[in-house]
């Protein structure tokens, strides 16, 4: 699934290509993805695109008519750029004309992504928006605040770091690598972590997401940026999908073990 890094990644790809871009002409191939598609989303055609931002991992598309599309890529969906003329794959929901020959398409095998429309003035109060907790890469992240929030969770750490009430994007992935690289167990309860293992805690987080962006995410089976590149970050894991590898510091084996349902890599030795 793609994760913050690699909606980012689209994000800064799309920004050049798409900004001050007239949106020509769209067409739906299906009525539904996870959810139906607003109708309302033909009345797009005509505008202009002022910006594309991203939260968590909502692609954020702003016209200057005021109108924002929200798009999210579920499991296996990916927006590309391609000639218009290339053949459809049967997998394309919706294309996208913009003016100077920009042709975007969004591709969903398994239909979990969706898109949405909204103003402007009610995107914050957006259902899929509201609850959002902070941007790990904000300087609203901070050590001193994301301590007070663990001295009241009694959830494993890994659990409350995926939680998006509490930080957003922090997906299975960087997870695990932010508390390899932080030496913090995974199962360790989130109330028992003192100020400085959270102030370590909270530059792991930043240091592997960003590390991920600089690479263009991380690619295991489907993800691509929509100039159809994969990402480089895989190639820089330490613990994640490495179990019974020797651990890069201590030699020993990276241990594997499931918490809330996702596999969760750490090593037993380092991280206490």
């Amino acid at each position: 699934m793609p994760e913050l890094p690699e909606v980012e990644t689209i994000r800064r790809k799309l920004v050049p290509q798409l900004v001050s871009r007239q949106l020509k002409s769209l067409k739906l191939m299906r009525q539904d993805l996870r959810f139906p598609i607003p109708q309302t989303i033909h009345n797009l055609k005509g505008a202009r695109v002022s910006d594309v931002k991203r939260r968590s991992k909502y692609l954020l598309i702003y016209f200057e008519s005021g109108q924002v599309l929200m798009i999210h890529l579920g499991m296996t969906g990916r927006l590309y750029f391609c000639e218009k003329n290339r053949p459809l794959h049967k997998h394309d929901h919706i294309l996208f004309d913009f003016d100077q020959n920009k042709h975007l398409r969004f591709q969903d095998p398994r239909r979990f992504g969706f898109v949405d429309l909204e103003t402007q003035e009610r995107l914050s109060q957006n259902s899929f928006i509201s609850h959002l907790g902070v941007e790990p890469l904000s300087a609203d992240f901070s050590a001193a605040s994301f301590f007070e929030k663990t001295k009241k969770s009694t959830s494993p750490i890994k659990t409350m770091i995926m939680n998006a009430k509490y930080v957003v994007g922090v997906g299975n992935i960087y997870a695990s690598e932010a508390l390899f690289l932080a030496a913090i167990d995974p199962q360790r309860k989130a109330n028992q972590l003192s100020l400085s293992q959270v102030k370590k805690l909270v530059s792991s987080i930043q240091k592997v997401l960003s590390q991920s962006i600089e690479m263009g995410g991380t690619t295991f089976r489907n993800y691509v940026s929509v100039d159809e590149q994969p990402g480089l970050h895989q190639i820089q894991l330490k613990v994640y999908q490495r179990a019974g590898e020797p651990c890069v510091i201590c030699q020993k084996p990276i241990q594997q073990l499931r918490m809330g349902g996702r596999s969760t890599f750490y090593c037993k030795k380092c991280q206490k």
